[in-house]
């Protein structure tokens, strides 16, 4: 079986509605449809994204008729922005929280401060201070990597919060390491010390239906059902890298 972690729908910026990317993901033969939708704290009011905790019920309930319809697993996280780094999230009650958070900011605070360095860093460390206190119950996956432009006052308090990072997205390869020397990457750096310990990911990052099979899937033997299988899943998947990377290079 294998499952993709990372696609958006119109709820966000992508170009299709829910319906349509869970029977792709169906029709392509993945174990459950996972949508994370745009979430961005410093444009918290942006039409092409997940702008308030009521958006995200909605969105819950409609992922949750699909997926009795369809008889197919329809899973919902978020993909939250930091400041130069985005992230996979996944987990009720931090997203709840993140939520709350945001609603709770003072609208004209933002407007006179948000552009600068001290507002981001303010909004960053409490946003990863939500997902700390409920690390327990929350599944963090590191989105297409940039690494090398992102400021340490980031990047410090993120690593230790994360589960897995993306070495694949889109199709392209972050990452070199003994597993993808003989494919096309998108960068050719080395995984980085702090993520040498972490897991990998295979995903899509999907915004539309064309997009879907992009990458390979994260494959898996358990049974991802809903969002705490999901969880469990991400904290504890065995990479199987050099068994997908041999059937990627076989089509």
């Amino acid at each position: 079986m294998k499952i993709n972690l990372h696609c958006h729908t119109e709820y966000s910026d992508g170009n299709n509605s829910c319906l349509e990317m869970a029977k792709e993901h169906q029709k392509q033969g993945f174990s459950a449809f996972v949508v994370t939708d745009h979430v961005y704290p410093l444009n918290k009011n942006c039409s092409r994204a997940i702008s308030s905790y009521e958006k995200f019920q909605r969105q819950t309930a409609e992922l949750k008729q699909i997926s009795n319809e369809l008889k197919f697993p329809c899973i919902q996280g978020i993909e939250l922005a930091l400041w130069g780094e985005e992230i996979l999230v996944f987990g009720q009650k931090a997203t709840k929280e993140i939520f709350e958070y945001l609603e709770n900011q003072d609208p004209d605070e933002q407007k006179k401060y948000g552009h600068t360095m001290a507002y981001k860093h303010k909004e960053v460390r409490n946003l990863l201070r939500i997902i700390k206190k409920n690390k327990e119950n929350t599944a963090v996956i590191l989105c297409h990597p940039h690494l090398g432009d992102t400021p340490q006052w980031v990047l410090k308090p993120l690593y230790p919060l994360l589960d897995g990072y993306e070495f694949q997205n889109y199709g392209h390869y972050y990452f070199t390491d003994e597993t993808n020397k003989d494919f096309n990457r998108r960068n050719d750096r080395p995984v980085p010390l702090e993520l040498r310990t972490k897991k990998k990911f295979y995903n899509s990052d999907a915004h539309s239906l064309r997009s879907v099979g992009f990458s390979q899937g994260n494959f898996h033997n358990s049974k991802i059902e809903t969002i705490e299988d999901l969880i469990c899943y991400v904290k504890e998947k065995q990479d199987m890298d050099m068994f997908v990377l041999k059937k990627d290079k076989e089509r």
